[in-house]
């Protein structure tokens, strides 16, 4: 995680607007996923310990093996991460 991903918490409050809708399908989900490559590739490498299969899996497939409460376990550990991220920068600010 670094500085940068906190300029996307506006995606990452889309997504959890999104998860709170009971009815939200992956096709909602996924596109948002895809704007947050830590998210993302958090989501594949949980979903490849998870599955099965040893076949390529994608963030697609990444949510239909998780599901919603996947996502949201995943979730909550990057939103912990960018926390820290935020701290430590603003930490470094009033030092300065």
């Amino acid at each position: 995680m670094s500085e940068a991903d906190l300029e996307r918490l506006p995606v990452l409050h889309a997504l959890l607007s999104v998860l709170g809708d009971p009815a939200a399908a992956a096709s909602r989900l996924e596109p948002l996923c895809r704007e947050i490559p830590p998210l993302e590739n958090r989501l594949v490498e949980l979903a490849r310990r998870r599955a099965f299969t040893r076949g390529p899996i994608d963030v697609r497939r990444a949510l239909a093996v998780l599901g919603n409460h996947g996502l949201e376990e995943v979730l909550l550990g990057l939103l912990e991460d960018l926390t820290l991220v935020k701290a430590d920068r603003d930490d470094r600010q009033r030092a300065r």
